[in-house]
C-alpha cells in the first residue's frame, strides 16, 4: 500500500479542503523522513476518506460529482460572469468543464475524463484543449486562470446547480435518457456562447 505521503500527494487538494489548510512546511519536512508517521490522525483520516471517495466514483455521475468541486476549479472562458464556462482539473489529472449558457444540448457538465496527454493552451486569443496533438475542444474565448480560493468558490457557486452531464443532442445516448435537458426546445436565436 502506498504511504500516507504518496497518498497525500495524490489527493492533496481534496485533503487540504477537508482540513481547511494545507500541510505546513514542518509537516512536509517530517514526511520526508517518516512518510507514514508524520501526519496527524485527522489528516490521515482525511487522506483515507479522499481515497475512498476516489475508489467509490464508479459511474459517470459519481466521477463528475468528484471532479466538479470548488477546489478543482482552475479557470474560465467567456465574457459575462454568469455565462462563463468553468474549467476543472483534479490533482489526479481528471478534467472537464461546466457550460452554463450555450445551445440547449451543450449546457451542463462535460463528462469527467482523464488522459495522460491532455493539455490546454490559448491559441490566437481562444482556448484550445488537446489530447496529444488532437484538438478536442475549441473555445470562442481565452482561458483565464483562477488561483484564489475565494474566487473559486464564487465561480463554482454560479454553476453548482448544473448537476447533469451534457448529452450533446444525442437522444439515443444513455446520458440523454437519464438527464434530459429541460430547455431542449429552445430556438437557434437562443444559441449563444458566454
Amino acid at each position: 500500500m502506498p504511504s500516507y505521503k504518496e497518498r497525500y500527494a495524490r489527493y492533496k487538494k481534496e485533503v487540504d479542503a477537508s482540513m481547511g489548510k494545507s500541510l505546513g512546511g514542518w509537516g512536509q519536512f517530517k514526511a520526508l523522513f517518516a512518510p507514514n508517521k508524520s501526519f496527524s490522525t485527522a489528516r490521515k483520516a482525511a487522506i483515507d476518506q479522499a481515497e475512498q471517495n476516489h475508489l467509490g466514483a464508479t459511474t459517470a455521475d459519481k466521477q463528475a460529482d468528484r471532479l466538479y468541486r470548488p477546489f478543482n476549479l482552475i479557470g474560465t472562458t467567456g465574457t459575462d460572469d454568469a455565462h462563463k464556462t468553468r474549467y476543472y482539473r483534479s490533482s489526479s489529472g481528471t478534467f472537464g468543464h461546466i457550460t452554463p449558457f450555450h445551445s440547449p444540448h451543450n449546457v451542463g457538465r462535460e463528462p469527467a475524463r482523464k488522459h495522460a496527454d491532455y493539455h490546454m493552451e490559448n491559441v490566437k486569443g481562444r482556448l484550445h484543449e488537446y489530447i496529444g496533438d488532437k484538438l478536442i475542444h475549441p473555445s470562442r474565448n481565452p482561458f483565464v486562470p483562477i488561483t484564489d480560493d475565494t474566487q473559486r468558490g464564487q465561480h463554482h457557486a454560479q454553476v453548482a446547480h448544473f448537476d447533469y452531464i451534457k448529452h450533446h443532442g444525442r437522444r439515443d445516448s444513455v446520458i440523454y435518457r437519464h438527464n434530459p435537458m429541460p430547455n431542449i426546445r429552445a430556438e437557434p436565436k437562443d444559441y449563444q456562447q458566454g
